[in-house]
């Protein structure tokens, strides 16, 4: 008797995630164990979730060597659990796996993928076809940077540097929501900081109506936005999205006495507070998030780097550099970046790099995201096209 379909063998195409199958995307995400040939692009697996097992096929004895799989399949369908195998291209690869499961009785699914030839006509034409790129943020935020990515052709390997989590004490934040009537200003450094914020209000059985008759102000375009999705229109937007642009844009529109409150990580900068209260304004700091180091990750992103199979890595605050250093220890940075590019979201977080003794060679104009990405595009544009190494 056959088992009930718990493996799916898919085809990824070139290797780029927005080219696959929606019902390969479907099969991934809900997958439990994910098999995939050396060649498929790690942005690929990140499709499934951080829950799945994962499980290389390599013939140089730190993987499952090829012969095994179809058993390795079987076993894991056997356990009752979902299973996706991955080869590149169309799929032509998988025949001789899928007929020995058809032979055992297993049961399976076919997501063909888009053969490679196909788009080739354009696809090498991006600048960053052919470049893999490090993406620091944390999981839950990277999405963005790495869609902006592969837009330009890059296969994006996300590598959370930090986590983000709660403060040690949500104490001040509630009794600054609490008082929120006692505030002139209330301003976002982050969009963390606005949904811990949005998260908090709700916990205490109040919604945006709260904020009525204080003035707002964000960072940064991509705060403005979190709050205008909590239905929250900020007053102020400063034109350098930095802690220093927030100051200049501030200046002018508080007053000596004035009462503000800041939003923002608990381990944040003190430029801020610091130069308000120089002025006269009573400032009060609520903790709403902290981020930690993240532990795990490296022993994927290490041989890479030794190896020199990546192009370039993304830093989109401090923290991330920071982690990312803390990641890599004890290996010297310098060394394993030696030719990677280096790409910091702003000058603060580049000077960060800078003091650990990295080059950061490109900064964009403007420090959001989608800048980011485009900068890193126009530092490749003109260097001759890349094929992926390994």
């Amino acid at each position: 008797m056959r088992t009930r379909t718990l493996v799916t063998f898919a085809g990824t195409g070139p290797g780029d995630p927005g080219l696959l199958a929606v019902r390969a995307q479907q099969a991934l995400a809900a997958a439990e164990v994910v098999v995939a040939d050396p060649g498929v692009a790690p942005a690929v697996l990140d499709v499934a979730p951080d829950s799945a097992e994962r499980v290389r096929v390599t013939a140089d004895g730190r993987g499952v060597p090829r012969e095994a799989v179809p058993a390795l399949l079987r076993a894991h369908a056997a356990a009752g659990r979902r299973v996706v195998r991955l080869v590149g291209g169309d799929g032509e690869a998988f025949r001789d796996e899928a007929t020995t499961l058809d032979s055992w009785g297993v049961a399976f699914d076919v997501v063909p993928g888009v053969a490679p030839g196909v788009v080739e006509t354009w696809l090498v034409r991006r600048p960053l076809h052919g470049r893999r790129v490090l993406v620091t943020r944390p999981r839950v935020q990277a999405g963005r940077l790495v869609g902006l990515l592969e837009a330009y052709g890059a296969e994006a390997i996300t590598l959370p540097a930090i986590q983000i989590g709660p403060p040690e004490d949500w104490s001040a934040l509630d009794e600054a929501i609490r008082s929120l009537d006692t505030f002139r200003w209330v301003v976002f450094t982050s969009v963390n900081g606005v949904v811990a914020f949005r998260e908090r209000l709700a916990h205490a059985g109040l919604d945006a109506r709260s904020l009525a008759g204080r003035r707002v102000a964000a960072i940064g375009p991509e705060t403005a936005d979190a709050l205008r999705r909590g239905g929250i229109e900020p007053d102020l937007v400063p034109a350098e999205y930095r802690a220093e642009g927030l100051v200049d844009a501030l200046r002018a529109r508080v007053d000596r006495g004035d009462a503000v409150l800041l939003v923002r990580a608990a381990e944040a900068r003190q430029v801020l507070p610091r130069e308000l209260e120089a002025r006269g304004v009573r400032v009060t700091v609520a903790p709403a998030y902290q981020t930690v180091f993240a532990r795990n990750g490296a022993g994927e992103i290490v041989p890479l780097l030794e190896s020199r199979r990546i192009d370039a890595v993304t830093f989109t605050s401090s923290s991330t550099v920071r982690g990312f250093l803390a990641l890599l220890a004890p290996a010297d940075p310098r060394r394993l970046l030696e030719g990677v590019v280096v790409a910091a979201i702003g000058p603060i977080t580049a000077e960060t790099a800078a003091e650990h003794g990295l080059h950061v060679s490109v900064i964009p104009p403007e420090y959001t995201v989608p800048a980011l990405a485009d900068a890193l595009a126009g530092h490749f544009e003109t260097s001759p096209p890349a094929t992926l190494r390994g």
